[in-house]
Formats: structure tokens, C-alpha cells, sequence
């Protein structure tokens, strides 16, 4: 902006709203990686340094194989991308892979099926990979079968990204009225959809209630069952209750009957009234279709 003032040097009071432009963080950067099998001069670490110009490959003729980072700590994730060096060297290929994801990196769970995808120096040589919503995860793993140029697996980058929205409930302090034996209520913040908490059988009201730790502003809640088939859909009847001293309680979202259906991945959403900032949240189950006692594998909480 020109200026005519004797001191050219302004400063100009600015208010509204902006963006911060940065790019979403990449979680398994220089985190460790462990593969299968690797060719000589080719290592697993060369996939999260953060140089698409080096690359990890599989063992000729080895399959399948796998890549498994370590992101230190389960965290909410919301895609994977992996990259081909950009080089015109690198002819447009295909590679068949899964994604799964553990916990503890000895349970896992397949995020999404075997696909083909197709890797094209005009595009980048990148592909993106959304993972299911509610995917938190320590371990991150890619099952390669085939390659279409390249008798092994590749990739020169192997990138996780967290969510925009994490789970804010995840692994913090959580407590219930009532458990059954083998089914506490810390199944139902660790991340992981094949544990679940269940309330005692026949005592209603049950609740469960996590501890944020602070006052945070939040938006809505997620109720997930497990998603085996062998769990048939079910209704389940509750209110959503909040406070900010585990004291004083008010009724956010007025009890209703939600239904968990296997084909829709066993998963309520519910939304918050606008405005909503508490430290503690809690769901408070007076109904179940199936089962005489309330359920959750996973109480997870979004801003």
C-alpha cells in the first residue's frame, strides 16, 4: 500500500477471520518402519524420510510384502498417501495393497480392502487413501501383492495423516455406573472397535462419562458397536449430558432411541447443540433391543 505520511512506516490494526494455511501433518515422518522383506540398498526408512527422490522395495518376487510404521501412540488417523518418485524414469504402474491398523501391534484390523491403484508420473506418482471415519490406530500397516513394472513392492513415501477433527475422548480418563466383568469402560475410548464396554445386565440407568481433562469446545459425539456381522442390529435408548466440574450436570441432547445397524458400520453420530463447552461428557442408556445391558466400543468426542 503507498503512503504520502512523512513516516511511511504504518501500523495498521486488522480483525476478522483467517486461515492458517498449513498443511495437514504428516504422523509417520521419521517415525520408525519396519518391512517384510527389502532389497539391498532399498530400506523401509527410506519410505518416511520425507525424500520422495529414495525409495523403499520389497525382495524380488517376495509376496506378499508389508511396510508397518510406528506412530509412537494411537491417534486419530484419516488417510494414508503413498508416493512413487517423480522422476520421468518411473513409468505409470499399478501396485495391489491393503491397509490395516493396530493398536498394539498384535491385533489387527483390516482399514481397507486389497485394490489396485494406479501410480502416474503426470499426476505426481501419489495416491491417497481415505480410512474409515473413527479409525484410531498406533501401527499402520500396507499388504502389497503385485506390482505391474516391478517383481517387488515400492513406495518412496509412506505418509499418515491425523484427522482435522481428532477424537478428543480417546484414551482419556473414563468411568461407568456399572460393568459387566471382562467389559470395563476403558474398551470404550482406546481406539480400538473390537473391545467394548457393557453395562451390568438389567440395571438401568446406566452411564459412561469420559474426562476431557479441560474445558473444550465440542460439536458432536460418536457411539460405535463393534462391526462384526455376528452383531445384529440393535437400538439403544440415551441422553447426552455435560458438565465442567463433574458436579453440576446439563442435558445437551434430550434421550432418544438410535439404531446401530452392522451395514452402516454400527455407528451413531450425534449432534451437539452449537455453542456446547464442557470438560466432562456423558451418555446416560436406559434401553437396549438386544442386549439387557447398555454398549459402546467407542465413546469418541469431536469439537
Amino acid at each position: 500500500m503507498a503512503s504520502n505520511a512523512s513516516d511511511p512506516s504504518l501500523a495498521v490494526s486488522l480483525s476478522g477471520t483467517g486461515t492458517s494455511g498449513s498443511s495437514p501433518v504428516n504422523l509417520a515422518l521419521d517415525q520408525p518402519v519396519v518391512a517384510s522383506s527389502t532389497t539391498s540398498g532399498y530400506p523401509a526408512g527410506n519410505a518416511v524420510d520425507g525424500n520422495t527422490s529414495s525409495y523403499w522395495e520389497g525382495s524380488d518376487g517376495t509376496w506378499p510384502t508389508t511396510l508397518t510404521a510406528d506412530l509412537g501412540v494411537t491417534d486419530s488417523l484419516s488417510s494414508v498417501t503413498l508416493d512413487l518418485p517423480p522422476a520421468t524414469a518411473w513409468s505409470t504402474r499399478t501396485q495391489t495393497l491393503s491397509v490395516l491398523g493396530s493398536t498394539n501391534d498384535a491385533t489387527w484390523t483390516t482399514l481397507v480392502a486389497s485394490a489396485t491403484y494406479t501410480w502416474n508420473p503426470s499426476t505426481g506418482n501419489t495416491v491417497s487413501i481415505a480410512l474409515p471415519a473413527g479409525t484410531a490406530d498406533r501401527y499402520v500397516e500396507l499388504d502389497f501383492t503385485a506390482n505391474s513394472v516391478q517383481n517387488g513392492a515400492q513406495a518412496s513415501e509412506f505418509e499418515i495423516f491425523g484427522q482435522a477433527n481428532p477424537n478428543l475422548a480417546l484414551n482419556q480418563p473414563i468411568t461407568s455406573s456399572s460393568a459387566t466383568s471382562g467389559y470395563p469402560a476403558t474398551n470404550a475410548n482406546d481406539g480400538n472397535t473390537s473391545s467394548y464396554w457393557e453395562g451390568s445386565d438389567g440395571t438401568w440407568p446406566t452411564t459412561l462419562a469420559v474426562n476431557l481433562g479441560s474445558t473444550r469446545t465440542i460439536g458432536s459425539i460418536v457411539v460405535d458397536l463393534p462391526p462384526s456381522t455376528a452383531w445384529s442390529t440393535r437400538t439403544q435408548t440415551l441422553s447426552v449430558l455435560g458438565s465442567n466440574n463433574d458436579s453440576t450436570w446439563t442435558t445437551l441432547v434430550a434421550s432418544a432411541t438410535y439404531t446401530w445397524n452392522p451395514s452402516t458400520g454400527n455407528t451413531v453420530s450425534i449432534a451437539l447443540p452449537a455453542g456446547t463447552a464442557d470438560q466432562y461428557v456423558e451418555l446416560d442408556f436406559t434401553a437396549n433391543s438386544v442386549q439387557n445391558g447398555a454398549q459402546a466400543s467407542e465413546f469418541e468426542i469431536f469439537g
